[in-house]
């Protein structure tokens, strides 16, 4: 068909009159029709200047108010970049079908809706029945089959869906920064994008590492460079701040009552610690924080702490179980053990006369008020050194002063010694010589007598005496 100019002079309809006797509609040779060209390129071209509406269609009053216009503009330096589809109606609403049935609606508020046509937000996706809806994300790596990429929506029973397909990570970011990650493991990573090795929150010794990792098979771990790295806080009541459990059964807890700290077992009748820091006490309890008195062992007979090292004393309860500590009950505290040596000398009661002699091994253990010593002296040189013929020989220089009496034993001499040992005062270990009838008798050694016991003599002895040191 040959190109045909429809002059305006000639035509009977006024809708294609052009005021300049040009063509207003070209039927080519292919029938395209052109509006506003006449070289139309499709079925129907219509075409406008830069900047205008080319095709207004629909409108059904004086105004046309109702119409949809299509209009073209400019953008930056190109004429036409821009085209806009515009319902002009302020009720206005685009709405995309296809086998006669709506899919798309954008709304004269600018919401869009697919599959709903009065949505209530930005952009609406829905079923008119109740099988999942999804949006899906792929590329030519993920593929674009059904199970592929990463989809967002909800499923058949209305649960919310983020489901990743590929074997990948999953991010989550704020201020242009990943704060969180879900990774192919299915390790769930805040702070941090390792999951296992020594860059590992909890294995790490770089602060750089500092995040938790939390993992699908109850594994959590922490790292932090800064601060504590976990903070566990019960508001208002007492009670439990963290249980311990084993097979659903507590076995053990942390827990506060009247702002005291409490950890424990519960199996049993309870073993728990109170750590009292008012009073600057720990003492046992059960789960609740009652004392639980003379009822909890510390160690064993066959599992046994080590040492105990102690500033102050060990206080034991009265002989019939009672629990009164008070001053009138010092005499259960034990506040004090000791071990060392001694130097010990033989002299008269006032400390002259002094004997020299030579300490081969002297020792002491305190244990309280109680003193239990030892001595092997030898080399002892009486003849002729004890200065007086007073009585009262005996040994000195304790390593801490008796009180009251009590004895010692001389468990061997050389020499012609006739001691056997003798008592204990506050100044001496008196040796006493036997009397005619008994080996126990009252006479004081005296210095003549000591004289004549010889020299290089050897002794050993032991005592137990008490002590206020």
């Amino acid at each position: 068909m040959a190109l045909t100019d429809v002059p305006v002079e000639l035509s009977s309809t006024p809708s294609i009159v052009d005021g300049g006797n040009a063509a207003a509609i070209t039927i080519d040779s292919s029938e395209n029709v052109g509006i506003g060209t006449s070289s139309p390129s499709s079925t129907l071209e219509v075409a406008g200047s830069s900047n205008s509406t080319y095709l207004k269609i629909g409108g059904d009053d004086a105004s046309n108010g109702r119409a949809l216009t299509f209009t073209s503009s400019a953008s930056a330096s190109f004429n036409g970049a821009v085209h806009t589809i515009n319902a002009l109606s302020s009720q206005g609403v685009i709405a995309f079908a296809t086998s006669s049935t709506e899919r798309l609606r954008i709304t004269s508020s600018g919401n869009v809706g697919i599959g709903v046509t009065s949505p209530q937000r930005v952009l609406t996706l829905s079923k008119s029945d109740s099988t999942g809806v999804q949006t899906q994300y792929t590329n030519s790596t993920t593929g674009v089959g059904l199970g592929d990429g990463f989809t967002v929506g909800i499923d058949g029973s209305e649960n919310a869906e983020f489901w990743n397909y590929s074997n990948t990570n999953m991010l989550f970011a704020n201020n242009g920064t990943e704060r969180m990650r879900l990774d192919s493991s299915g390790k769930l990573l805040v702070g941090t994008t390792s999951g296992s090795g020594s860059s590992a929150p909890d294995n790490s010794s770089s602060a750089s590492d500092a995040g938790v990792r939390i993992s699908g098979d109850g594994y959590i771990g922490i790292g932090n460079n800064t601060n504590q790295s976990l903070y566990l806080n019960i508001i208002g009541a007492d009670g439990a701040i963290a249980d311990f459990r084993k097979n659903g059964t507590t076995v053990g807890y942390i827990s506060t009552i009247g702002g005291d700290f409490v950890v424990g077992s519960t199996s049993g009748s309870d073993a728990a610690l109170r750590m009292d820091g008012t009073n600057n006490q720990i003492y046992p309890s059960n789960a609740t924080g009652s004392s639980r008195d003379n009822a909890i062992s510390l160690g064993a007979s066959n599992v046994r702490f080590k040492n105990l090292y102690l500033s102050g004393g060990i206080n034991f309860g009265d002989a019939s179980g009672g629990t009164s500590y008070s001053a009138g009950n010092a005499a259960n505290l034990l506040d004090d053990y000791e071990e060392g040596s001694w130097t010990p000398t033989i002299a008269h009661n006032d400390g002259s006369g002094s004997i020299p002699l030579t300490v081969s091994e002297a020792s002491y253990t305190k244990v309280g008020g109680l003193v239990y010593v030892r001595g092997y002296l030898t080399l002892v040189n009486p003849n002729g050194n004890a200065g007086t013929s007073s009585p009262y020989y005996g040994i000195r220089n304790f390593p801490f002063d008796p009180t009251n009496y009590g004895s010692w034993n001389l468990v061997y001499t050389s020499g012609n010694n006739a001691s056997y040992g003798g008592y204990s005062s506050s100044a001496s270990f008196y040796f006493l010589l036997p009397n005619s009838t008994s080996p126990h008798g009252t006479g004081h050694v005296s210095g003549t007598a000591f004289n004549a016991y010889g020299s290089n003599l050897t002794m050993m002895f032991d005592a137990v005496y008490r002590t206020n040191a």
